[in-house]
């Protein structure tokens, strides 16, 4: 990519009109912003210590991944009890495990929203309250963070209610981003849509469990170094065919300009092929509705996991973050519907940020993903009514803000753990 630092001449234009950049910078203890406005303007916050920030961030995520009301769970998260702590920041225990000194057992899980968007959003509210886009560049843990799940304004609503929210490695990527946006906007003669999906995981004999939810992979596994031990992770994939009827029902929406990979189709030896005949750049869309895997202690390995039937030495299934960059894109937007958050650990902000960074090397501006793993038929609906809404012209971070607040109303799907998990990470 030919990279260019963003200067302080380059700021007046960058942000648009109606939107408001946020950068955090997390220390060690310490946090801070930088916001950059439309006119060019910086403003620096010190927004003061912010002790445990990880450990809160973790146990917020995990506080809207489940969706509590389909069995009972102890203080929300099975086996487990939240402790305020007397420095201020919150600690999740399992439950036989004694409190640490002057802590306080947390009843009302919303207060742990309510405390990260004290300590993240309140500082900023003059500059935030009344934008309509939130373009936001996480530090550390706070990649993990689903900020459009945050009270924020007088109702204290999700701040998705209000604000268009989407994220950026930096403003230096964001400007490059925006800039290969424009210039798609003029490309003639593309197809609308690539999809792959229900890719073969699971051989023949395989055990295979329930696929309502995709398989949280928490706690598996020591960590991975190289690209041969990617192959460690063969077990661990399920497989989805739920995914199927979310990529046809997605692919009739452009009934003339649609390519669908499905089963034994969806592989990374197809997608080479397709690149090597130079089709993979003549698509606007891209939907990889497979399991993904983000790295924390490498992030190149990060990847789309594709069919993992007959391999060969070249394609072994797993599309990773190093590899991406040797594709040649020219889409508006990547869709990665079942990427799931990790192996392992929490995933670091390098681990969530740096999957889309590669997709961007290659040429794609915009990729939405996944920060926990997602239940299948949610995501099937979720997923079409997002490219409803693109398909209705909306650009990419206006049709996901407007799905994840028709979920918020679902009558089924309403809970965070069904909308929350997908963010966009580009240009918007």
């Amino acid at each position: 990519s030919d990279v260019r630092l963003v200067a302080a001449h380059d700021l007046p234009g960058l942000i648009p009109a109606d939107a408001i950049a946020v950068s955090y910078i997390v220390g060690e203890g310490s946090l801070a912003a930088l916001l950059v406005d439309a006119e060019g303007q910086v403003r620096y916050r010190d927004l003061g210590r912010a002790p445990e920030l990880a450990a809160t961030v973790d146990i917020w995520r995990r506080i809207n991944a489940r969706d509590h009301r389909q069995g009972p769970s102890p203080a929300g998260i099975p086996g487990f009890r939240v402790w305020r702590l007397a420095s201020g920041g919150y600690r999740l225990l399992p439950a036989d495990v004694r409190a640490p000194r002057a802590a306080q057992e947390v009843a009302d899980l919303a207060e742990v929203g309510r405390h990260l968007s004290q300590v993240l959003l309140q500082p900023l509210r003059q500059e935030l309250q009344g934008r309509h886009r939130w373009i936001i560049s996480p530090d550390g843990p706070l990649a993990q963070l689903p900020f459009e799940t945050l009270p924020f304004g007088p109702d204290a609503q999700a701040a998705v209610v209000d604000a268009e929210i989407h994220y950026t490695q930096s403003l230096s990527v964001y400007a490059l981003s925006r800039m290969l946006q424009r210039q798609y906007s003029t490309l003639k003669g593309r197809q609308d849509l690539l999809a792959m999906g229900n890719a073969v995981y699971e051989l023949a004999g395989d055990v295979v469990g329930p696929v309502g939810l995709r398989r949280d992979l928490r706690g598996a596994g020591t960590p991975l170094r190289v690209a041969q031990q990617l192959r460690d992770l063969d077990g661990l994939w399920q497989n989805l065919p739920g995914t199927e009827a979310e990529v046809r029902a997605v692919a009739r929406l452009f009934p003339d300009s649609a390519s669908v990979y499905l089963g034994e189709q969806a592989t990374e030896q197809q997608l080479q092929a397709l690149n090597a005949r130079g089709e993979l750049k003549n698509y606007r869309y891209l939907l990889l509705s497979a399991h993904g895997y983000l790295s924390a202690e490498q992030p190149a390995l990060s990847s789309i996991v594709l069919g993992l039937k007959a391999r060969t030495p070249e394609a072994d299934g797993y599309v990773t973050a190093a590899e991406w960059p040797g594709y040649d894109l020219r889409s508006e937007l990547a869709v990665l519907s079942a990427c799931d958050s990790g192996v392992g650990k929490v995933v670091s902000g390098e681990g969530v940020m740096g999957l889309p960074f590669a997709m961007f090397v290659a040429g794609n501006v915009n990729t939405i993903l996944s920060l926990w793993p997602v239940d299948d038929k949610a995501t099937a609906e979720f997923v079409t009514r997002l490219f409803e809404h693109l398909q209705a012209g909306q650009g990419a971070a206006q049709a996901l803000a407007a799905t994840k607040r028709e979920f918020a109303r679902h009558r089924r799907y309403n809970h965070p753990a069904y909308w929350a998990p997908f963010v966009l990470v580009g240009a918007g």
